[in-house]
């Protein structure tokens, strides 16, 4: 089994916005496995709100939220503005820490000493730290073309995300919640773009997912140029989505690919892989079921 935080499309994009939300995450990979819980509590205040269709729904949300996975736990708030109807701004944090259980790894450090792919397990052995603004901007044509079937949604939003372990130095590589042991302390960048119809059935949406992760911090230590373990190498994720909701109920499904880089070899520490090519693989089929109250 393998785990991977497991970023979905916000739903407030598509639902409606609620104070309260339970959220259960899976993925299959390829290979891999991840389950996630994510528990939240929001709330919306206008915010400059005016006469025009492009200020008349001005708002300001604050979230707290709590995650847990089987070997990890996360709690952290988020506030978005939304000062005209096409643009979102927002800002947040969260703080947490990981365990082993059984052979699955929440939290180790993978120093370049380590010869092999065996990273050193550090139960509770420090505080992954996060935060990161964003800016997006969104649309939906319905609010230009009246009726049920005129609802064409773009999202398209970009984010400086900061992560760091407490217990590692910047030059120390560390793992959390069993993903590749690759992270650094330090900035990277992402983006996602959504393209989706809205229908007034059952299946509410259905549309196309992009995503991206690069990073900015050690970018350049080992270049896909230069044979390095690429370093500098932006991960593309894509695939379909569709969003069913009935009452308060609403269950995402995704089915994704990804850009994954080859190497000559993977044999002992990953700063020493030599890139090859890029290859797009399967990725994961990802099911998120939400219960708003």
């Amino acid at each position: 089994m393998k785990l991977f935080i497991l970023w979905l499309v916000p739903l407030w994009i598509f639902a409606a916005e609620v104070k309260n939300q339970i959220q259960w995450l899976n993925a299959v990979y390829f290979p891999g496995f991840e389950t996630k819980v994510v528990i939240s509590h929001e709330q919306k205040v206008p915010f400059l709100q005016g006469e025009g269709v492009l200020t008349k729904d001005n708002s300001f949300t604050w979230k707290l939220f709590g995650e847990l996975s089987p070997v990890s736990v996360n709690g952290g708030m988020e506030m978005r503005i939304s000062p005209l109807a096409v643009l979102v701004f927002t800002a947040g944090g969260k703080i947490g820490t990981g365990w082993k259980l059984l052979d699955f790894v929440g939290l180790a450090l993978n120093p370049v000493t380590n010869t092999n792919h065996t990273q050193t397990p550090t139960s509770f052995g420090g505080a992954v730290i996060e935060g990161w603004v964003s800016g997006a901007f969104q649309f939906d044509t319905g609010a230009v073309i009246p009726g049920d079937w005129s609802h064409v949604l773009l999202y398209t939003g970009h984010t400086l995300n900061y992560r760091m372990l407490t217990s590692a130095d910047d030059d120390t590589p560390w793992l959390y919640e069993a993903d590749s042991g690759r992270n650094y302390n330090g900035w990277r960048y992402l983006s996602t773009t959504v393209i989706a119809y809205q229908m007034p059935l059952w299946l509410k949406n259905i549309g196309v997912l992009v995503s991206t992760t690069s990073r900015i911090t050690k970018r350049d230590v080992s270049p896909m140029a230069d044979k390095g373990w690429a370093s500098d190498f932006t991960e593309w994720v894509f695939g379909p989505l569709g969003y069913i909701e009935w009452g308060n109920h609403g269950i995402t499904l995704l089915f994704q690919w990804h850009s994954d880089p080859q190497f000559e070899s993977k044999e002992g520490h990953f700063t020493q892989w030599k890139y090859e090519q890029t290859l797009i693989k399967p990725y994961r089929v990802a099911l998120s079921y939400s219960y708003s109250f």
